[in-house]
């Protein structure tokens, strides 16, 4: 309520003429503070001293509309534990239920108008699942870190555009389906979380997995939607249980990049047509044993210790590559057989270097070696 200034009160201060002008923030109800967004509706603000386990927001006090939760109106409240949020909320604030530690159950009104959820909302919370209302667009960044989460669905027809930075990092959530509308996949998404499978629409739009996406998880398998341009460095590094990746026969996809699945436990990999290069050291130190290259394959370049220290037995190079890098199959204990159709004369050294086994190298007649690729190497070569 807004008490009018009488005639000749000042328009800047706060009194006149001996009145003075009060401003009622907001209003107390079932033991939490709703202030004022404008005059006709109001935020949830923050919640009272007394501890409620579950809290049923209304969606209208004194009749005005409940339009948003504020920045941390819950943290850290240790007392909650369930909290239903009405259908005219738009909006939740950042860090606004963060460390609220025993927060299991969220749930919003059917017909939601919630389009926006803030950074760190739901973060450090014992959350175990959760249904994002269908007007959502934007989710912030590390908004379901560190939380018991094991469930998450999307209403449908879903408009979210983004998994966030963050967004389920060190989370519980071991599996997820991603809908239609979402176009990337921003860095450490899903990092030393318990993922371990993804399900795409099969009209995907996805364009991205950034850095670090599934960095420190238990992902064991995932086939790249063909709408993928963009792989980020470091996107599977350390995933010890990965063992296949797939790229779709149309993925865009030219450059599987540096470190992508450095230490990781992937043990095969199909390269489709468009890949063009494969960074350094993409594989270095991974348990990869099959690669397999598109018949049309255009990859010219394979970077230093891309293999590095590898379980490859044997790799059919296609004959489109021009580059070899230093070290790019070195220490490869388990390498007795390459395959390389090219004219290309390599000059790099130590290509093979320490790669034991290596019994055969099957090249074209017109093939060239530097003298010194296979100088260090103990093994006859057929």
């Amino acid at each position: 309520m807004i008490i009018t200034e009488p005639n000749g009160a000042s328009s800047t201060g706060h009194s006149g003429n001996g009145y003075a002008r009060i401003t009622l923030l907001g209003i107390p109800y079932q033991n939490v503070f709703y202030s004022y967004h404008n005059e006709t509706t109001l935020d949830v603000m923050m919640k009272d001293e007394v501890c409620n386990e579950s809290i049923n927001l209304p969606s209208k006090v004194d009749n005005k509309p409940v339009v948003s939760i504020l920045p941390r109106a819950f943290y850290g409240n240790s007392c909650l534990r369930s909290i239903k949020i009405p259908k005219t909320v738009e909006s939740i604030g950042s860090e606004a239920f963060s460390m609220a530690s025993n927060l299991r159950e969220v749930v919003f009104e059917q017909e939601s108008l919630c389009n926006s959820i803030g950074n760190f909302a739901f973060s450090d919370t014992s959350l175990a699942k959760i249904s994002i209302p269908s007007l959502v667009t934007s989710i912030g960044e590390w908004c379901f870190k560190s939380t018991a989460l094991n469930y998450i669905s999307f209403e449908s027809p879903s408009h979210l555009e983004s998994i966030p930075a963050g967004c389920f990092h060190g989370s519980d959530l071991a599996s997820i389906y991603i809908p239609q509308s979402v176009k990337t996949f921003q860095r450490n998404a899903f990092s030393n979380s318990n993922i371990q499978s993804i399900d795409f629409n099969t009209t995907s739009q996805l364009e991205l997995i950034d850095e670090s996406c599934f960095s420190n998880s238990h992902i064991r398998s995932i086939t790249i939607p063909d709408s993928v341009k963009i792989i980020s460095n470091n996107a599977f590094e350390r995933t010890f249980d990965l063992d296949r990746v797939t790229f779709g026969s149309g993925c865009l996809v030219e450059i599987i990049p540096q470190m992508c699945f450095l230490n990781s436990n992937i043990n095969s990999i199909y390269i489709s047509k468009k890949i063009s290069s494969i960074g350094k050291n993409a594989f270095l130190n991974s348990a990869i044993q099959t690669v397999r290259f598109d018949a049309l394959s255009i990859c010219q370049n394979i970077s230093e210790k891309s293999f590095f220290n590898t379980s490859l037995s044997s790799i059919s190079l296609p004959p489109s590559v021009a580059i070899i890098g230093n070290y790019a199959f070195a220490n490869c204990s388990r390498l007795q057989f390459v395959s390389y159709c090219s004219s290309t004369y390599q000059e790099n050294r130590n290509i093979f270097d320490k790669s034991d086994m290596l019994k055969n190298v099957s090249v074209a007649y017109y093939f060239l070696f530097s003298t010194s690729e296979f100088a260090n190497l103990e093994t006859k070569l057929d």
